[in-house]
């Protein structure tokens, strides 16, 4: 389906670190942190089943005031501070200089969040009840991070213990498609479990790796196999995605969105290289399943008004969209469009621009973001680094310039991984924001898991990306920032210093003004209430 560009997930192994002994970091509201480091740049917050650090809600100020929460490389989670805004223009010199418009507004916020892999459920199930609970309540309890919108897979992914569909036998009339255990017990209950602690808020997405091998034209579930012709006039692979949504209502489950399929690039990659489940497809494939057989087969059914979204792959194929969305009925079937971060580091932020220009009723939508899945992961053992503040870093960064770009939304990958990174059974192990030590009962809050509930649970859904000029003085060039509107009314201003300096910022917001310093490293989150 794309352009005759590679991205590189090798297969690798998990450092051990050297363990140093824990200490308390307060956070100044909730309950404190327990550090531990594990001898990378940062520490890890220990969690268990009679503790876990909290983060309550930030309640509404009176105009007079601000709050600056901070999380850093020196070990800062969450940590709040309330300021006085000054009332005048009064001339200050500063390092960085933020001018706020919130009368100029872009594009809605859908949500931040993580995937309900089979991988997460696996370490959920494998700690104590009150451990797994505590994960729970972390991503999306009233005192955790405010997960508001999840990716869900359709069937196997290479983060489960084994390749399997929901037809493994040959049936075209789809009588003997069945859930399999994976759902029931890694899936569904966790699922459930978050619908209740968000009361309900929470929306679902879900995305396709592996067909059933009678469907594909090569019998692999990775590779380059697509989906068989004798196949389409009857719409069976469009009709198994149906299904899914069918039963998963039965359980209680309902879907906002479902991508077209995760990744079809990977099948460009040599199996010898790459044993990810995925079906391939060609421009012109996909352009033809969308109009003929997905389009149709959601708006002829009860979920008619699901968001059908696209591409649920890298940034730089974004110009290949234009290959499938130049049809005007495919045009009309598809909502959104599903981008991934792994080539974020070299692939312009400017294709996002173009895509959004080109298409400006359609969101982007980040589906898929984690560290530790590169060749320099493999050949140093460092899938999973324990308290690395450089990952979280590099992920905020992500978010801030996805967000000024126009996308609405970033969804991490596995939210709970063990200590090796998985289980994977494509041995395909990467890092991830909680990872649970099985054998001692506990789980590790990585430094990425705050700098995401910046935004997670700070930048709710609804809110508004407003208009925000950054001037650096003394060419301060590792600071990036970006600010939205709540729908309370809330001016949230997200600054990232990735320098090793403390640094002086001056905010202007017409006749408001709030001076305030970031710290080395830190990510920094400014809300205030105009009225």
């Amino acid at each position: 389906m794309f352009s005759k560009k590679f991205s590189i997930f090798i297969i690798g192994l998990y450092y051990i670190p050297q363990l140093i002994p824990s200490r308390k970091v307060s956070n100044t509201n909730g309950h404190d942190c327990v550090a531990k480091d594990f001898g990378q740049d940062s520490t890890v917050c220990v969690c268990n089943a009679s503790y876990c650090d909290t983060i309550p809600l930030i309640e509404k100020l009176n105009s007079s005031m601000y709050v600056k929460i901070t999380t850093n490389k020196d070990g800062l989670r969450f940590h709040k501070e309330i300021g006085i805004v000054e009332i005048e223009n009064k001339a200050s010199y500063s390092d960085i200089v933020i001018n706020v418009n919130a009368s100029v507004e872009y594009q809605a916020i859908h949500g931040y969040g993580g995937a309900f892999t089979d991988a997460t459920g696996i370490n959920l199930a494998s700690l104590d009840g009150k451990v797994a609970e505590q994960i729970m309540k972390s991503y999306f309890g009233i005192e955790g991070i405010g997960f508001s919108l999840c990716r869900v897979p359709i069937a196997a992914t290479d983060f489960s213990t084994r390749p399997y569909t929901y037809l493994e036998n040959e049936d075209p009339e789809l009588t003997s498609f069945s859930l399999q255990e994976e759902d029931y017990q890694y899936k569904i209950p966790y699922i459930l479990q978050a619908l209740n602690l968000t009361n309900n808020n929470l929306k679902l997405i879900s995305s396709p790796w592996i067909a059933p091998l009678w469907m594909k034209t090569i019998a692999s579930y990775a590779g380059s196999g697509t989906i068989k012709e004798e196949y389409h006039p009857t719409a069976t692979w469009a009709k198994y995605l149906l299904k899914f949504l069918e039963e998963y209502e039965k359980q209680g489950i309902d879907y906002w969105g479902i991508t077209t399929g995760n990744e079809p690039s990977l099948a460009l990659y040599p199996d010898a290289i790459q044993s990810t489940p995925t079906v391939a497809w060609t421009s012109a494939d996909m352009q033809k399943f969308i109009k003929d057989h997905l389009g149709p087969t959601i708006e002829n059914s009860s979920y008619s008004t699901i968001n059908l979204i696209a591409l649920d792959d890298q940034r730089g194929y974004l110009p290949d969209l234009n290959e499938i969305l130049n049809d005007s009925a495919v045009n009309n079937y598809i909502d959104g469009i599903g981008i991934h971060w792994y080539q974020d580091w070299y692939e312009s932020a400017n294709l996002l621009d173009e895509v959004h220009n080109r298409y400006p009723n359609k969101f982007l939508l980040g589906t898929e973001a984690c560290s530790g899945s590169t060749v320099i992961d493999l050949i140093f053992n460092t899938r999973v680094l324990l308290g690395s503040w450089q990952r979280a870093e590099d992920q905020a960064k992500d978010i801030i310039e996805d967000m000024n770009h126009w996308v609405t939304g970033w969804i991490s990958w596995n939210m709970v991984l063990n200590t090796d990174g998985g289980p994977s059974y494509t041995s395909n192990f990467v890092d991830a924001h909680i990872i649970a030590n099985i054998t001692a009962n506990e789980f590790y809050k990585q430094p990425a898991f705050y700098t995401h509930g910046h935004f997670s649970k700070l930048v709710p859904p609804n809110s508004k990306r407003i208009q925000m000029i950054l001037q650096a003085n003394n060419n301060e060039s590792d600071v990036v920032s970006t600010a939205f509107k709540k729908p309370d009314g809330g001016i949230v201003i997200t600054v990232l210093n990735s320098s090793d300096k403390t640094l002086d910022i001056n905010i202007i917001d017409e006749d408001l003004r709030i001076i305030e310093t970031v710290t080395p490293n830190s990510l920094s989150t400014i809300l205030y209430w105009k009225d």
